[in-house]
C-alpha cells in the first residue's frame, strides 16, 4: 500500500492592500484551501481575525481552487468579506511528506 503524500501550498492572500503569507500541508490544492480555512491561517488580517472558520467558509461563492493559465502548481480563488475582495493564490511545492512527518 502506497503511503498517503501530502505536499506542502504556499497560500499568498491579498486583502485590503495587504499580502500575507503562511503554508498549508495537504493532499490537493482544494484540500489545502479547507486546511487553510479550518486551520484560521486568515486570523493573521486583522479585519479578518476572531471569525470563526464555519462563517469564514460563507465568504465564498465557490470554494474550488481554479487553475492559472501557463503556469504550473498555481491556483486561485477568492472571497468577499463585508465589500472588500480577497484575493487568494495557492502555489503547490515539490516538498512531500507521509502522515506522521508533519510538522
Amino acid at each position: 500500500m502506497m503511503p498517503d503524500k501530502k505536499n506542502l501550498y504556499t497560500f499568498l492572500l491579498d486583502f485590503k492592500g495587504g499580502t500575507y503569507i503562511s503554508q498549508v500541508w495537504a493532499r490537493s490544492p482544494q484540500e489545502s484551501l479547507f486546511g487553510w480555512i479550518k486551520g484560521e491561517k486568515y486570523s493573521v488580517v486583522q479585519e479578518l481575525a476572531g471569525i470563526k472558520s464555519t462563517d469564514f467558509k460563507n465568504y465564498f461563492g465557490s470554494e474550488n481552487c481554479v487553475p492559472v493559465d501557463q503556469l504550473e502548481s498555481v491556483w486561485c480563488v477568492s472571497f468577499l468579506a463585508e465589500d472588500d475582495l480577497g484575493i487568494i493564490n495557492i502555489v503547490g511545492t515539490t516538498a512531500t511528506i507521509v502522515p506522521g512527518d508533519v510538522p
